[in-house]
């Protein structure tokens, strides 16, 4: 009986030391490069020609929050339409969000969108182990990693792009208003453009909707992202019925 008395005891702490192992193992998966820091802020001018429609701004709180025990980044995006625009159709949206700094993820997002007459208010909230996503037009299922309009800008420039080719798809789900929606990211090409950062090689992205295999809204909207560690897009490109509306950067602001 002796004996037995020191390897029952090693087996116990085996047991012991996995159960604590899996208990300890990584819930969410960890994303441990960012292109965006603490305290970046990125400025776009939206126009239609030389007419200047508005500015695009998003950025990062120098502070790192705590939500549901996760550090957290603190991400805005505004909308805004130039004053020499007002007269014609008025914008100020704001979002804010908390991200899971490790799994680049949402946790609460706010939304308060003003166009012309039009108000909308929503705080929408991530249910990461059940899989939902609850607004104030409902709860909604949602896949794994669902991002929200905001998060989505951040998620997709920690997307490994590096050996991606022309046609290939990067998922990412995305919640809007009224549900889920099945978004991707198609890759179109590399190209070199003048911008606010001087000429740059970039990649272009087109943000598409997968149903099933097929792909609905090419060509609706172009992305040039930076094809360097920043992927930083410098220019957003979509077209209108005369012509298109573009977005370039103008102003941006790094710590690192």
């Amino acid at each position: 009986m002796k004996r037995a008395v020191l390897p029952t005891a090693l087996l116990l702490a085996a047991l012991a030391a996995f159960s604590l192992t899996a208990y300890d193992s990584p819930k969410y998966r960890s994303f441990a490069n960012k292109p965006f820091a603490p305290g970046e802020k990125v400025v776009y001018r939206v126009h239609y020609g030389w007419i200047t429609a508005g500015y695009a701004s998003f950025s990062v709180d120098p502070k790192i929050e705590t939500y549901n025990k996760r550090p957290c980044y603190r991400l805005h995006g505004q909308g805004r339409s130039a004053s020499s625009f007002d007269w014609f159709y008025t914008v100020d949206d704001r979002f804010t969000t908390l991200m899971d700094k490790d799994a680049l993820m949402p946790w609460k997002y706010e939304k308060h969108w003003r166009e012309g007459d039009y108000k909308y208010d929503d705080t929408v909230t991530f249910d990461h182990d059940a899989r939902t996503v609850k607004g104030r037009n409902g709860i909604f299922h949602a896949p794994e990693y669902t991002q929200d309009m905001l998060t989505a800008f951040y998620y997709a420039r920690s997307l490994d792009l590096n050996n991606a080719k022309d046609g290939d798809v990067f998922p990412v789900p995305t919640f809007f208003d009224d549900g889920v929606y099945p978004l991707g990211l198609k890759v179109l090409g590399r190209e070199t453009i003048s911008s606010a950062l001087g000429k740059v090689k970039c990649i272009k992205l087109s943000p598409i909707l997968i149903a099933g295999r097929v792909f609905k809204g090419e060509n609706e909207m172009t992305i040039w992202v930076t094809d360097d560690q920043k992927r930083l897009p410098v220019r957003i490109e979509s077209p209108i019925v005369v012509g298109s509306i573009r977005a370039d950067l103008h102003e941006y602001h790094s710590p690192q």
